[in-house]
């Protein structure tokens, strides 16, 4: 399933996924921390379709849902949810639109911590990042830029060390100090423990030193990960 939270709601918003006997969802489930109970949202509109190895992210009062697969065709859809009418729709974008693809992470740029929300009505512009994804054939080793704003994609280009992030599907990412942070995941045919970083301002890859690697995690892949109070926590995964 797809996974965010949004800090503004207290909310935690699950979307569809897939269970062991192949049936793939499309409902919607909100779980809030504070009554610690779960709910059911019904929604209108254009709806996504069932869908696994999809993303979903918070902005403002919106749930943006990009990608996936039906478990035989692959998207490269965009959709929005409004979470006060609770009405989806199906977004037109423009620019170098991603591939199809699943199993890609998504990071934001802005800020989700209620403090530090005035920082949305910057002149900056509010972007989240497609990192990565698998379409049943290849593994991508591209990052997409879409601005909230002028909903338009880009296709970043990597300057430095492309050879790091060749292709490469169920990592997991986080957004840190104007950099994408990298763990794990399936590349060059293999589970991987390796931490990357995408440094913005020089548009290259850097393999960051862990120090003493006993201390690394396994390697993994179709893990989750958190950024919480500086600290990068990684969450479960597969080793078969």
């Amino acid at each position: 399933h797809a996974a965010c939270a949004d800090i503004l709601q207290s909310r935690i918003y699950f979307h569809g996924g897939a269970d062991i006997s192949g049936t793939v969802y499309d409902d919607l489930i909100s779980y809030s921390p504070v009554k610690n109970r779960f709910e059911s949202i019904e929604t209108t509109g254009d709806k996504p379709p069932p869908l696994y190895g999809h993303s979903l992210v918070p902005y403002k009062h919106y749930l943006y849902l990009f990608g996936g697969t039906s478990g035989f065709v692959y998207f490269n859809h965009l959709f929005k949810l409004d979470l006060i009418t609770k009405v989806w729709t199906e977004i037109k974008s423009t620019g170098k639109i991603p591939e199809s693809r699943y199993k890609h992470c998504v990071v934001c740029n802005y800020p989700t911590d209620p403090a530090k929300m005035p920082a949305l009505n910057n002149d900056d512009p509010d972007c989240f990042y497609v990192i990565g994804g698998n379409n049943g054939k290849i593994n991508f080793g591209t990052i997409h830029k879409y601005d909230l704003r002028s909903n338009k994609w880009e296709n970043l280009k990597i300057k430095r060390n492309q050879g790091l992030f060749k292709g490469r599907f169920g990592h997991s990412s986080i957004y840190f100090n104007e950099s994408i942070y990298i763990f794990g995941g399936w590349a060059d045919k293999k589970r991987r423990n390796d931490l990357l970083r995408f440094n913005f301002q020089k548009s290259s890859w850097v393999k960051e030193d862990v120090g003493d690697e006993h201390y690394m995690p396994s390697e993994r892949d179709f893990h989750a990960s958190v950024l919480q109070d500086n600290y990068f926590y990684i969450i479960g995964g597969s080793d078969k």
